[in-house]
């Protein structure tokens, strides 16, 4: 893929990051009270590409700053813990540490099998694709 005549998305970038040294990720998972919490330790300088959510995510920041960019890669906001947020349905983020953060994610759900929970809480970029699609057709664009 060549990146110097275009932006690439971030579905692109993130094949592209994987080929590149990966950052120590320390991801913990919390059940209870029917939610689902997993919290993010991520180094400074540590460049996450995210994945699409069917819902929205309330995202906690407990300790950093965290810059947020948009599908374009363009910044759309830096937060400095705390701070708490709502990321909204089938958005696909990347996320930058400017210092070590922690972010929490809280997902309502019974379920406790991490494999269960990603099928029922991740959209794949074909699945994206389509759901789009299918809202267009469906009001006649």
């Amino acid at each position: 893929m060549e990146l110097q005549n275009k932006k690439p998305s971030l579905t692109e970038l993130t094949e592209v990051l994987k080929k590149m040294p990966q950052a120590e990720v320390i991801m913990t998972h919390s059940f209870g009270g029917g939610v689902y919490v997993r919290e993010r330790f991520a180094p400074a300088d540590t460049l996450i590409v995210g994945k699409r959510h069917r819902h929205e995510t309330m995202s906690i920041l407990v300790k950093g700053v965290l810059g947020v960019y948009n599908e374009l890669g363009e910044v759309t906001v830096k937060h400095e813990a705390p701070k708490t947020w709502v990321t909204p349905a089938g958005s696909k983020r990347m996320t930058y540490s400017f210092t070590d953060t922690i972010l929490i994610t809280v997902h309502p759900t019974e379920e406790t099998d991490l494999e269960k929970i990603e099928t029922e809480f991740i959209i794949s970029e074909k699945e994206y694709i389509e759901c789009q699609n299918n809202k267009l057709i469906a009001i006649g664009v």
